[in-house]
């Protein structure tokens, strides 16, 4: 038989100690310091979405790691952080819950920012950034979100446009005003937990007035698929 695998804690203080000594960690920290001095807003708390199961995936343990070191970066306690993926095992939740992170229920993304969040979504799918958007699709709340997630841009430059249009389309209408830093590429250490990741936020100045029809919502406006 095979070896049981050490316990998620006894796993994840390995990964914290490698993720912090490597040359990507002191990248992201130089690029994360340069998104600071762009970006206008402070975090008071972080939603983090589709992170994986850390308990029975590498690269979801480094984007947990990740997660917790900008916690320490915007100064906040991970008693700040809301976390959801359906595919959460109970030795992640309890894992999650000793930190203080509170383990939400499903939303399918549609989380209302009333204040400034870092919504963290690591690959999520695309209509899951759409519902992120719809529900928080005016000027007051799109000021309240900064985005740690997939490089919305390439979906619309690259994807096909029939997808994006059903999977995306508010996506397609916001990527025109998002401020985006790439986060720094070739992660050694496990490659697919931040490929084409970006720190993203919505320059709101540059956004239609209120009166605009770019605000209205529809059923053209919804994603379809499984999360609309």
């Amino acid at each position: 038989m095979p070896p049981l695998p050490k316990p998620l804690s006894e796993r994840m203080t390995r990964v914290e100690h490698d993720l912090a000594a490597c040359e990507w960690f002191k990248s992201f920290t130089d690029v994360l310091s340069s998104f600071q001095e762009r970006c206008p807003l402070k975090p008071k708390k972080i939603i983090c979405l589709g992170l994986g199961s850390p308990s029975e995936w590498a690269p979801a343990r480094f984007q947990l790691a990740l997660l917790l070191e900008v916690c320490h970066a915007f100064d906040l306690s991970s008693k700040e952080v809301e976390a959801y993926d359906p595919v959460f095992t109970e030795e992640d939740k309890e894992y999650l819950r000793g930190l203080g992170v509170l383990v939400a229920e499903d939303q399918e993304a549609r989380y209302e920012l009333h204040e400034p969040t870092l919504v963290y979504m690591p690959h999520c799918d695309l209509p899951f950034y759409n519902n992120l958007f719809e529900v928080n699709w005016n000027l007051k709340r799109l000021e309240n979100m900064i985005l740690l997630g997939n490089d919305l841009e390439d979906y619309v430059v690259s994807g096909p446009t029939k997808r994006v249009r059903a999977k995306g389309p508010l996506v397609m209408k916001i990527v025109p005003y998002l401020a985006a830093t790439a986060l720094p590429d070739k992660f050694s250490l496990e490659d697919a937990a931040f490929n084409d990741l970006q720190l993203q936020f919505v320059k709101v100045s540059e956004l239609p007035e209120e009166d605009n029809d770019f605000w209205e919502l529809s059923r053209e406006t919804t994603a379809d698929g499984a999360a609309s």
